[in-house]
């Protein structure tokens, strides 16, 4: 156990996309924490927001070098003003025992939360602070897998989309050049035959989207829905269930996870060594930003018109 002492002078914190503390000063619009798609649920990204809009100018920061793999807390915290009074400053758990930030959890007997937590009268959280051993920079092979979750207003339906996933050697395929190879063409009429329209029942889907269908997670709450995968009827070329592993592990998401905007989940392969000289692989999860909306195509009872005519204009009454 070793005790050490130090001396510092705080300094503000500063993060990007936070208030200008001048009137008339000109912020960074790259990051705009007013215009973050949250709902009321999202207790989270609302604490971010209020963190960074209201009290993020409250904050101080006082480096304190730790070794790694190092458990520890603070002792006394003493702030010495311009006037050279001192203030001794107590942990931030001694004022709402229920606030915690980077701190231990503590064994509460199966309980998550703890006894009486809500209310005020749990246990305050652990003073210590435990610094995990951290790995070095590693090496990080191109998405061996990519899903893009989209909305697709036109159809009211969401659709995830597997763009690239693993072959049976581990090399990425792209599913979309695989779709449009195997994809069957439209056969030539007759001779002598007419060109006619087509009636589809349905347009053709492509082969590596598969729809998210909204169901309710509890018949007696029908307004709480979550996205379950589900799969189509498909020619004998194109299989009905996806391929990649990341569709494969789940077969439902909440709908919060699926907005606007769209998210992109990709899986790559991640090499390191541990500071004793092994090394380590895995396979690593990313979600991304999306690339928006987007539509799958999807119509019902379709006349198609033959190669070469174009369709006819719509009749009173029609879109």
């Amino acid at each position: 156990m070793t005790r050490e002492q130090r001396a510092v002078v705080p300094t503000p914190a500063i993060f990007g996309g936070m208030p200008a503390s001048r009137y008339w000063e000109m912020e960074d619009a790259r990051i705009n924490f007013g215009s973050a798609d949250t709902s009321p649920a999202d207790l989270g990204r609302l604490l971010l927001i209020a963190f960074t809009t209201v009290y993020g100018n409250d904050w101080f920061c006082c480096p304190l070098p730790s070794p790694s793999g190092s458990l520890g807390r603070v002792v006394h915290c003493s702030v010495t003003d311009v006037f050279g009074g001192a203030t001794v400053l107590a942990h931030a758990s001694l004022e709402e025992p229920e606030w915690n930030l980077f701190g231990l959890g503590e064994d509460t007997g199966g309980s998550a939360m703890g006894g009486g937590a809500g209310d005020g009268t749990g246990p305050p959280p652990s003073p210590w602070f435990y610094r995990a051993a951290s790995l070095p920079a590693g090496l990080e092979s191109p998405p061996a897998e990519s899903v893009l979750l989209l909305r697709d207003e036109a159809a009211n339906l969401a659709w995830a989309v597997e763009e690239t996933v693993g072959d049976l050697a581990g090399q990425p395929l792209d599913r979309y050049a695989r779709w449009v190879a195997t994809a069957p063409s439209r056969p030539a009429p007759e001779p002598g035959d007419p060109p006619a329209d087509r009636y589809l029942l349905a347009t053709e889907i492509p082969g590596h989207w598969y729809p998210l269908v909204p169901r309710p997670v509890d018949p007696d709450a029908p307004e709480q829905i979550r996205l379950q995968l589900a799969g189509l009827v498909r020619d004998a070329n194109t299989p009905a269930r996806p391929l990649g592993r990341l569709l494969g592990e789940q077969q439902w998401l909440f709908e919060e996870e699926v907005p606007r905007s769209g998210v992109r989940v990709e899986r790559s392969r991640q090499y390191t060594r541990w500071h004793d000289g092994s090394a380590h692989a895995w396979s690593a999860r990313r979600k991304v930003s999306g690339t928006g909306s987007g539509s799958s195509g999807l119509r019902y009872d379709v006349l198609e018109p033959p190669p070469g005519r174009a369709p006819a204009p719509p009749g009173p009454g029609e879109a």
